[in-house]
Order: C-alpha cells, then structure tokens, then sequence
C-alpha cells in the first residue's frame, strides 16, 4: 500500500493558514479593502439588488452583523467562513472527482493561491462567487453521480443555481460549464434526468424571478456600471494585449501553486514509480475538464477575440477556479501520491509566502505613501477629524454621510456611529436614504474636489502631518450640513 495515512486533515492545515493570512492582516492593517467598505455601504439597506452587483455578498454581511454587531473586523471572519465553506466543498467535489489523494493535492493548491493568502481578507463578490460556484458545482456532479436522484434534490440545483447568480452575473460562465457536462454525461436511455433538469431550471427561474424583476426596473443605473466598466479593443494588437495581460496576472496569482508543483515535479520525476491500479486509472473524466477547465478559458478567448471586449484581472479566479484540480491531477501521473511530501512542501512555501506578505506590507506601511494603499489608510486618523468638526458644530449624532464609496466608508464604519452612506451623492444607489433624512438630520459632505464643497459651508481638511504622510489625502475635503431642527 503506497498511500500514507494522514495524522492531520489536508483540509484542517488549510483552515490554519488561512486563519494565520487573516490574523496577520489584522495584525498590521489601519484600515480595510475599498470593496469590503462598499459592503459595509451597503449594509445599511436590504435590497433585492445594489447598483453595482446582485446582493448575495451584502446579506451575508447583513446577517452576520445582525448577530454579532457591527465591528471593524467583520469581514475578516465573514472572511473566513466564505473561504472555510469554498475550500470544504472544493474537497468534496475533487473527491467526486478524482482519488482522495489527487482531492488533497488540488485542495492544497487551491489554498495556496493569491485570493487566498494575500487577497484572503478582501470582502467582496468574487468571494461568493467562488463559494456558490463551488457549491453549486460539487452538488451537481453529486447528482449525476447517483443512479436515481430524488426530486427535490433536483429543487436544491435550482436553488444553489440562483444564489450563485445573487452572488454575482460572472457565475453564468460556471453554469453554462455545468450544462456541457450534463450534455456529456447524458444517457439516451434516461429521459427523466432530462425532465428533473427542466424542473431544477423552473425553480432557478421563480427563485431569481424578484432580482429579475428588480433589474428590469433599474437597467439604466445597472448597465451604465456594467458596461462603462468594459472597453472594447478594435484592433487585433489591442484585444492580444489584453488577454496577454489577463493570463499573465493569473499566472502572478497562480504563481505559489505552480512553484510548488514544479519542486515537487524535479524532485520526484526521476523516482522509479511502483505501479498502484488506483494511480493508473486517474486519467480525469472528460466532462469535467471540458465543463470546468477548458469552457471557462475558451470563454473568455472568444469574449476578447471575437466580441473584442478587455478582460478584466478580477474575472480570473473564478474563470480558472478548477485548474488546481487538473494541475493535482498531472502531479498524482507524475510524481506518484507521497502526500507526506506534498504537505511539507506545501507549508514551506506557505511560511515563505507569509514572511514575504509580511516585508513588503511592512515596508509599505511604514514608508512615504505615494499611492493609494487600502489596507493602510490611517482610517482612524480621519474618521475622528470629521467626527471632531461634527461634535464642534453639533450635539446632534452624526447619521449619514454623502460622498465617495471609499473614503465615506472610512469615516463611517471607523467613527464608530457608523451612519449610511450616500455613495458619491446619488440617491439611487442608496435608497434606504431619502431625501427629507438629509434635511432632518444633516449630514456630512466628502470630496476630492474643494470646488464642490465651496459653496456648502466651511471646508474642512485633515492635518498637514497627516497629508504629508499619506499623499492621496491631500485633496480629501469635507463639509458638515448641520441638521435643521433640535435633535
């Protein structure tokens, strides 16, 4: 028997370096990613959708905050659980999908990667993009591979196929993925599996049928984001650059997988290898490498090549989610399923990785900032200046705050009042705020622009100390609108 037995579960080790990445962030981060405030934003409201995505990622948020208050650290936990969940059923599905030791090594990869080590503490829908896509995915070729599945198993796939769409419209891709593989694993002589789809398919339909509805009625607002947020590339030159630059960055965030197979490859290539029946039948299922592997990938070839449209750098992790699994797949022909060694390269580059993390957030925190670093905006340092021009004008608490998704955030999850936010003062994208709360309230003013503000009231602007230190600051102005009637 050439297999090990594990006295530590690959999927525990992962959970402990994914709690030691969140930890560290917390440790040396003054503030949060620009998108875990837009969640924080929009928090403040339960809506059927948010002028930028579906709403699946806020009322995560949502539900959390609502047991446990709102803190600064939210997200990191939320965090935790999002990528805890995706890293469970990515195991089970791997197990579906290849032999336990091949499930291992594609979990581990998979964990290694940047959105969960660098990235891991970043909030936002591609987190539960993955999650649903994950869990969706695992929980169709579980179906498919039971010889009579019940109906309403076939009700739970249309069920997990909307929440995957409320997480985010990217996850059609993975949907479309998983049609092609039931195409393929279609037999003639099982029409009611065809049947039981088209009944997955109404329930997906009734479950997304509010957000459906409530798109219709905010299009314009929806599609002026989606669509002024793509480019089109018309010439040939242009649309290879961008998916060049696409698979370049993927390859970046790939990058501590692919290293740790390439050891593992020159280590162990030229052993001689004991032939194990299990090891030799693992040549991986069609269905799943065409529907999970290469349809996302050619996707996104046709989108840019024919449609011309620029890849966004975002879009990757979700189109290139199940590589690992075929990557893990290559390692288990070529270097045979030594897990023991695996797991110890696997931690070597992990603690490398997180002392590199550490010396680069390090220097950056404590040098000259001359860009714009979420993580390490003095986020306390400006929430208590607006709050100390506030308290000086007024008794009344500080309720709402209008201006850019970003720095409104700061102040406002960091003053510890945590008003609503009135994203770049539009209404619309905020309508659990109306217009007379404005007006009853007050409310504070936030812009780059000192022009803007001119005209409302006395501009006010951070220390020089404060703007010398953090450069992107310098032109972050505020004006309070005191409250027209008694608190």
């Amino acid at each position: 028997m050439i297999l090990k037995k594990h006295t530590v579960s690959p999927f525990a080790i992962t959970l402990i370096f994914l709690g030691i990445w969140l930890a560290l962030g917390m440790a040396i981060n003054t503030s949060l990613y620009a998108d875990n405030f837009e969640q924080f934003d929009w928090a403040h409201g339960m809506e059927i959708g948010y002028w930028k995505h579906p709403p699946i990622t806020t009322w995560i948020l949502i539900a959390f905050q609502s047991l446990a208050g709102v803190h600064v650290f939210n997200t990191y936990i939320v965090c935790f659980v999002c990528w805890a969940v995706t890293l469970y059923f990515y195991w089970r599905l791997a197990r579906l999908l290849l032999p336990s030791h091949l499930a291992d090594f594609a979990l581990l990869l998979l964990s290694s990667t940047y959105m969960l080590t660098w990235r891991a503490q970043l909030f936002n829908h591609n987190v539960t993009l993955v999650m649903m896509t994950t869990i969706t995915t695992w929980f169709f070729f579980r179906l498919m591979s039971k010889p009579q599945a019940k109906l309403w198993e076939w009700a739970c796939l249309g069920l997990l196929s909307a929440l995957s769409i409320l997480s985010k419209y990217q996850s059609m891709v993975g949907l479309f993925g998983l049609i092609i593989a039931f195409s393929l694993l279609y037999k003639k002589n099982n029409r009611p599996n065809l049947l039981r789809l088209a009944f997955a398919f109404c329930v997906f339909l009734v479950v997304l049928s509010p957000h459906l509805y409530w798109f219709y009625k905010h299009y314009q607002m929806i599609s002026s984001f989606t669509f002024g947020s793509m480019s089109v590339s018309r010439s040939w030159l242009e649309r290879s650059h961008s998916l060049f630059g696409f698979f370049a960055q993927q390859f970046r965030f790939f990058l501590v997988p692919v290293l740790i197979s390439l050891v593992l490859m020159a280590v162990y290539r030229k052993r001689k290898r004991i032939d194990e029946p299990a090891l030799l039948a693992t040549y991986p299922n069609r269905s799943w490498v065409l529907s999970l592997v290469v349809f996302p990938i050619a996707f996104v070839i046709v989108m840019n090549q024919l449609l011309g449209m620029a890849l966004a750098n975002h879009w990757g992790f979700g189109i290139l989610l199940f590589v690992p699994m075929l990557l893990a797949w290559y390692l288990g022909r070529v270097i045979g399923p030594e897990k023991f060694s695996f797991l110890g390269v696997y931690v070597l580059f992990q603690l490398i990785n997180l002392g590199a993390y550490y010396g680069m957030k390090d220097h950056a925190k404590h040098s000259v900032m001359t860009h714009q670093y979420d993580e390490f905006y003095p986020s306390q340092q400006m929430a208590d200046a607006v709050k100390e021009t506030w308290a000086l004008q007024t008794n009344c608490p500080m309720r709402v705050i209008s201006g850019p998704t970003f720095e409104a955030g700061i102040v406002s999850l960091y003053s510890g009042q945590y008003p609503a936010v009135v994203e770049f003062g539009d209404l619309r994208k905020s309508p659990w705020i109306k217009e007379e709360d404005l007006a009853l309230h007050g409310y504070v003013v936030i812009s780059h622009d000192i022009q803007q503000l001119q005209n409302l009231g006395e501009v006010h602007a951070l220390p020089d100390s404060v703007k010398q230190r953090y450069l992107p600051l310098k032109d972050f102005y505020w004006v309070n609108i005191i409250p027209k009637h008694p608190c």
